[in-house]
């Protein structure tokens, strides 16, 4: 949000970076992370403001605006290319709820003096602007945001990321002219790498040479070649927000792959003390973490945080928990094992709890209230004769699996699980990204991998083709080559009715 990153030869302005949506940046996800570590409890099923700080080419707030017409959002971003595109998006769609301005951090001025937000973000911006655009973005976001609201400040997070930045730093000290040298720089390096022999270091850099070596122009420009990108400390950064009234909140990753941090390991992190703060580092240190999505509130507004229990009660409740046994035990105190989250096994002995996590995988990614799923599972235990557990212990068992990241916990409702019409047409804005990016926003807030198959047969979603059209469409282009295309074509068509991408 400076100028720098947005001129010269990998600015932004001279190579896009192409935008995806952020899961964990939506605000149902951030209210989920307050409400877990004790912070505000913002209701996302209402009118809720939104601005994001740094907005690029609008991905996320689109998908935002698209799925949740009660969200009314502003992105301001100092690329004008990438405003032009975000705004050309948002009139492609339709959408009155969401509009992008190009402002600077440090010139930004809300469209009227005491306009308030109950969600401010910053999604990959702080680490890349210089220290008086970080002080600017942290004075904008504590005056933005109403009492009771959430921010989300994303950076890239020491010790974890120092391997990274020496990637960078070699790029840098080779002075590329362009992508093209610096990929042949990263070539030259590899190969130095793998004559060194085996060895841990050599390994880790290997893949992080990798890692670089295989990303798209926009992620290598901005992230190993922007003139600016800074790794910081999480009690560094929350320091620095403590300083305007906002205060640290949790990680809005704590509940999924990118962030989830093992009860035993927090455990055993705080008994090595250290102050305030000291866990989360020693845990970024032995994890490896090279990203932090933290979420603030106003100074005063953080409390204990509750049991899971009451977490469950209050959302719609997911799982995708497979069965290994077939035929399955239903019976009170008969162990089952269901394959998990993360290579885990979870083993459950309570009849209430299997005929609940049956249920829910039945149906995901399909969410159900508490009351609506413990009534379905007293239906299916009664011709057992079995009486269901009371739905507190229901939600007692399913709030420890959400602590062991086993079950979703989500606040808001989502379109999921439509049928597949007999001419299908994708939603407006999965034509959109299909044409543009490469994934698929979801009602969920997550994202859907877009491969060539999926990219060709959305372009033809238009409403206009029944399933014998779509493969005789298709028959001619290079993703029909690989294996049956009418069953890959019914598998695509079944995944995006389940995702709720089709109308």
């Amino acid at each position: 949000m400076g100028e720098n990153r947005e001129r010269g030869p990998f600015g932004y302005d001279a190579v896009p970076y192409r935008g995806r949506p952020v899961p964990w940046a939506t605000p149902a996800a951030l209210a989920l992370t307050s409400r877990a570590h004790g912070g505000p409890a913002l209701d996302p099923t209402q009118r809720t403001r939104v601005l994001e700080l740094g907005c690029g080419d609008g991905a996320h707030l689109l998908s935002l605006a698209w799925f949740r017409p009660h969200v009314a959002a502003v992105g301001i971003d100092a690329s004008a290319p990438a405003i032009a595109r975000a705004r050309e998006a948002a009139r492609a769609l339709g959408l009155t709820n969401v509009r992008f301005e190009l402002a600077d951090l440090a010139a930004y001025a809300p469209a009227a003096p005491d306009e308030r937000f109950d969600v401010v973000l910053a999604h990959g911006v702080y680490s890349w602007i210089d220290a008086d655009a970080r002080a600017s973005l942290r004075r904008l976001t504590a005056r933005a945001l109403v009492d009771g609201g959430l921010a989300y400040v994303s950076f890239n997070a020491e010790p974890g990321w120092s391997v990274r930045g020496l990637v960078r730093a070699a790029l840098l000290r080779a002075r590329p002219r362009g992508l093209t040298e610096a990929r042949a720089t990263l070539d030259g390096l590899a190969a130095l790498a793998g004559a060194v022999g085996d060895g841990p270091w050599p390994a880790l850099f290997a893949r992080e040479l990798a890692r670089a070596a295989h990303a798209e122009d926009g992620y290598l420009a901005h992230e190993y070649l922007a003139p600016v990108n800074e790794a910081f400390w999480l009690e560094d950064v929350a320091r620095a927000f403590a300083d305007e009234g906002l205060a640290y909140v949790g990680d809005a990753t704590f509940d999924r792959a990118e962030g989830f941090v093992d009860p035993e390991l927090a455990a055993a992190a705080a008994r090595l003390g250290g102050g305030a703060g000291a866990a989360d580092a020693w845990i970024d240190l032995v994890a490896f973490r090279q990203l932090r999505a933290a979420v603030l509130a106003k100074t005063g507004a953080v409390g204990a945080p509750p049991r899971p229990a009451l977490l469950v009660a209050d959302a719609w409740i997911a799982s995708a928990l497979a069965r290994r046994s077939d035929p399955f035990d239903a019976r009170e105190g008969v162990e089952e094992t269901f394959d998990g989250a993360l290579g885990r096994e979870v083993r459950v002995r309570s009849a209430t709890t299997k005929i609940a996590l049956l249920l829910l995988a039945s149906r995901y990614p399909e969410a159900l209230r508490l009351e609506a799923l413990h009534a379905e599972c007293a239906a299916r235990l009664a011709p057992l004769g079995l009486a269901a557990d009371p739905p507190a212990r229901l939600a007692e068992a399913l709030g420890a699996l959400y602590t062991e990241m086993q079950v979703e916990l989500r606040l808001e409702p989502a379109r999921l699980g439509v049928a597949v019409p007999e001419r299908p047409r994708a939603l407006d804005l999965t034509r959109l990204e299909a044409r543009e990016r490469d994934v698929l926003s979801t009602p969920t807030g997550g994202m859907l991998p877009l491969g060539p198959l999926e990219r060709a047969l959305v372009d033809h979603l238009d409403g206009s083709r029944d399933f014998a059209q779509l493969v005789a469409a298709l028959a001619g282009d290079p993703v029909s080559a690989e294996g049956s295309l009418d069953a890959r074509i019914a598998e695509a068509l079944a995944s995006l009715a389940r995702w709720g991408l089709l109308a």
